[in-house]
Parts: C-alpha cells; sequence; structure tokens
C-alpha cells in the first residue's frame, strides 16, 4: 500500500512539474512598446533586421543593380568568349550561381534563346533562361546573368539565367 500511495504521489508531482514548465505566459508590454520577435532576441538584444535597409529599391533600374553587383560580375571580352563559354559548359557545377556578363549576338532557335559570339566564328552557344526583353533575331546584345543548368534535348547543360539585358550598337 505504501509503494502505491508513493507512486501516486511522485506521477503527480511529476504531472505538476510538467504543466508548469509548459505553460506560457505573456510578456507584459507597456502601452508604448511594441516588439516583434524579429526585432528582439531571446536575450533581449536588437537584430540586425531593424537596422538592415534594402540595398535597392523595388522600382530600382537594371543600372543601379548592375552598379551594386559590380564587385561579384565575371566580365567576359570577345577574345575570351570561346574559351569562356567552352569552360561554363564543361564546368557547369563550378561556376553555377555566380555572375557572369557577356556580349554577343542573340539568337533564337524554335522556342529556345541563345547567345553567340560576336565574331559569329565558333560553335559555342550559351542557352538563354528567364529573357523578358522582345530581341530581333541577329541582335549584338549584352547580357548579365548566373549560371546555371538547364535540360536541352535530354542532357543538362550550362545556362545563362538572364538578369539584364542591354542592346549593343551595330
Amino acid at each position: 500500500m505504501y509503494k502505491k500511495f508513493l507512486k501516486i504521489i511522485l506521477s503527480v508531482s511529476i504531472c505538476i512539474s510538467v504543466a508548469a514548465c509548459g505553460s506560457v505566459q505573456p510578456q507584459n508590454i507597456s502601452s508604448g512598446e511594441t516588439e516583434t520577435l524579429d526585432e528582439k532576441t531571446t536575450d533581449g538584444t536588437e537584430t540586425q533586421g531593424e537596422n538592415q535597409k534594402p540595398l535597392l529599391d523595388a522600382d530600382a533600374s537594371d543600372e543601379e543593380l548592375l552598379e551594386v553587383l559590380k564587385d561579384d560580375i565575371h566580365i567576359v571580352s570577345n577574345d575570351a568568349y570561346e574559351e569562356t563559354v567552352a569552360e561554363l559548359m564543361e564546368h557547369t557545377d563550378a561556376h553555377s550561381g555566380q555572375l557572369y556578363q557577356l556580349e554577343g549576338i542573340y539568337m533564337a532557335d524554335n522556342q529556345d534563346a541563345y547567345l553567340t559570339s560576336l565574331a559569329g566564328e565558333g560553335e559555342n552557344r550559351l542557352p538563354l533562361k528567364y529573357l523578358t526583353a522582345d530581341i530581333e533575331d541577329g541582335e549584338p546584345i549584352r547580357v548579365t546573368g548566373i549560371v546555371n543548368q538547364d535540360e536541352k534535348d535530354g542532357k543538362m547543360v550550362a545556362a545563362l539565367e538572364v538578369i539584364v539585358t542591354e542592346p549593343l550598337e551595330k
């Protein structure tokens, strides 16, 4: 009988302890103060969310975007076009997620868009994704974008996810 009584008391005390630890008590906030979880951490210090401002406004121009990203962009010269595109095609994983700026001739093949060398030589065509500008076939353009993979003809190839397109003088 003594053991049963001890088990019951122990069980009740454990249940009360668990219930007390699991209850949430609201914090008192004075009438002039409001705070969110993003503004304060659990120890009461402010986080960067309150002080951090966006780099660009929502209506920023392409030029402003390029100015912010200029330190991270790999600018490819016309002379290095063929070598760079070949490298991107062969080692896409090593370059995936990086920003590149290339100049070339826009080509449309069925529903696919490509960039080829300005010299018109070479066989390396870089597929373009998310191209929103209205560009005519054969028009020289400067494209800035992120290297990623895309499926073409049943195999994975490098593609440039277009961020900014600029026309070049013919």
